[in-house]
């Protein structure tokens, strides 16, 4: 130990010399954290409560912000609109939008194939859809199916056809034709149902089916891989998929032992949920090994 560790100089705390001391250290030795900024002080100065003097100075450089800071905090999110808190009917109000190309066999090697996915904006749960192409016709029957099944909804969402103008994807040109067919128009006008775009250039306002869609897209990714299976295969895994997803949980999860029932989206479609039926694995298991 050196003397001057031995006998220290007491310097005050929040002093004008103490903070230019602490900076000069700082800056000297290459802009160190807190606790080597401290060591380096104590080899010949007694700063009382010097930790909280040190961390106070280094929040203010500069240098560091700009290396180690990080972003600005989000701004406070606005309310939900009422459609997304109201009490309806699952699908009531329901966001749509395809992803895919997906690749399944065929007779002569393979053919691509799309998802189309509804998800309903206050239950938060989801239907999918396998299109064989992505044409007016196909896209119609799927959304009758969809209708048969959960019944009419009175407003689809969807992504603001005007925005695939600027945007070279095959799919997303694809989907603009589709919902701007006359056919899709009509068919909708005539079940009363309205069907809404969102903001141009603001795909952020799709994040309730866009995040939905990620979900999906991931557990088919490690689920699958890069099997190549036949169309049947993959519906019936979609269907398996979208059973997993509507069982996820809505709130958060304890370890509080009453909470035992965690509520899920399936509890808003069915009374007693349950996710597969007896054999589903063993089933699914034989379609991934063929």
């Amino acid at each position: 130990m050196t003397e001057g560790a031995r006998q220290p100089i007491l310097l005050p705390k929040r002093n004008r010399v103490t903070d230019l001391l602490i900076e000069s250290l700082h800056r000297k030795f290459f802009h160190v954290g807190v606790s080597q900024t401290l060591s380096l002080i104590r080899q010949k100065y007694w700063i009382p409560q010097g930790r909280s003097e040190v961390k106070r100075i280094l929040r203010k450089c500069t240098v560091c912000k700009k290396y180690e800071g990080g972003p600005y905090k989000m701004p406070l999110m606005p309310p939900l609109p009422k459609k997304r808190v109201n009490e309806s009917a699952p699908f009531t109000y329901t966001g749509v939008d395809y992803f895919g190309p997906i690749y399944v066999k065929a007779e002569n090697g393979s053919k691509k194939v799309w998802v189309c996915l509804y998800t309903c904006l206050v239950v938060r749960a989801i239907h999918m859809e396998l299109m064989l192409d992505m044409s007016a016709e196909e896209f119609l029957l799927g959304l009758r199916r969809f209708i048969a099944r959960w019944g009419k909804p009175k407003q689809l969402i969807s992504d603001n056809a005007s925005q695939f103008k600027l945007s070279s994807s095959v799919l997303e040109k694809m989907w603009k034709s589709t919902v701007c067919d006359p056919d899709v128009q009509t068919y909708v006008s005539n079940e009363d149902i309205k069907w809404q775009f969102i903001v141009e250039l603001a795909p952020w306002m799709g994040g309730f089916y866009e995040r939905l869609i990620g979900v999906v897209k991931r557990g088919l990714r490690k689920t699958i891989g890069k099997l190549c299976l036949t169309s049947e295969q993959l519906r019936t895994v979609l269907a398996e998929s979208e059973a997993v997803v509507n069982s996820r949980p809505l709130v958060y999860v304890g370890d509080d032992i009453n909470s035992n029932m965690i509520l899920t989206p399936a509890h808003f479609l069915m009374l007693n949920p349950k996710t597969g039926t007896p054999g589903t694995e063993e089933i699914s298991q034989r379609i991934l090994s063929t």
